[in-house]
């Protein structure tokens, strides 16, 4: 396919993990004007329609084209490592491999959408890595998860890692993005997806319900604050276990 030729509409949303990209992605798919931005490039997804295989050029016609809503818009969904993936197989890509990427693109609209709060978004990650729970629902956990300092401390090494990475592509090709924060963005549902529809130059009404919920939850904000400050669980965990052997019965003898 010739992108020039075609009057298609194209947007990618770049997304990291847990920065409410599903929210706003379900949001745009739900309007039926928006086009379906699914994550179709990540690793098992291309395994499950068969599109592993594929050169980047005919992998990404495929994908945009999936992602087409009949008024002529099409949207993608994308995290850092699996667009770089693209560009080089041993990354990090260069500044002319994310050129020669991006000349494989159609013209785009770019939605960058990041969370302000990093330990928050580490979090979310570590649990959900551990649970395998990606998105809300209102099945009880059936997996235990642990704290575990050393992997939050990982995931936020990874997430500044994308972070990075998408701030190297943007200035590389001269982009600037709409920029949507999640902290933003789940306090003002409705006004951001006006935004975005207003970006997307589509009409801004009406604007579909959010279908996801919030995941944070006790043991969310429990983890928070013992990352931010180390030895405080450990000294409460301590307190308790005190506490327990000084209320135990005393054996009578």
């Amino acid at each position: 396919m010739r992108w020039a030729d075609s009057p298609v509409r194209h947007y990618l949303i770049c997304a990291d993990p847990r920065t409410g990209s599903s929210l706003l992605g379900y949001g745009l798919w739900s309007s039926d004007r928006a086009g379906r931005p699914d994550e179709l490039l990540e690793a098992e997804t291309l395994r499950k329609h068969g599109w592993q295989d594929d050169p980047p050029a005919v992998l990404l016609e495929k994908a945009f084209r999936q992602g087409e809503t009949p008024n002529g818009v099409s949207g993608l969904k994308v995290m850092w490592p699996d667009l770089e993936r693209l560009a080089s197989a041993t990354p990090p890509a260069t500044a002319e491999q994310l050129r020669g990427l991006a000349e494989l693109l159609p013209p785009l609209r770019y939605i960058r959408i990041t969370r302000r709060d990093v330990v928050s978004q580490a979090v979310s990650l570590a649990k959900a890595m551990q649970t395998g729970q990606w998105q809300f629902d209102k099945t009880p956990r059936t997996r235990t998860v642990i704290y575990r300092r050393e992997e939050i401390s990982a995931q936020i090494r990874a997430i500044h890692s994308y972070n990075a990475g998408w701030a190297r592509y943007f200035e590389t090709l001269g982009v600037e993005p709409l920029h949507i924060v999640y902290e933003d963005f789940v306090d003002n549902y409705d006004s951001t997806m006006r935004a975005v529809f207003a970006y997307l130059e589509l009409p801004p009404d009406p604007v579909p319900p959010p279908l996801l919920e919030r995941q944070a939850d006790e043991v969310s904000r429990a983890w928070v604050e013992r990352y931010l400050h180390p030895g405080m669980g450990e000294r409460v965990e301590m307190a308790v276990a005190s506490l327990r052997r000084r209320l135990a019965p005393r054996p009578r003898g």
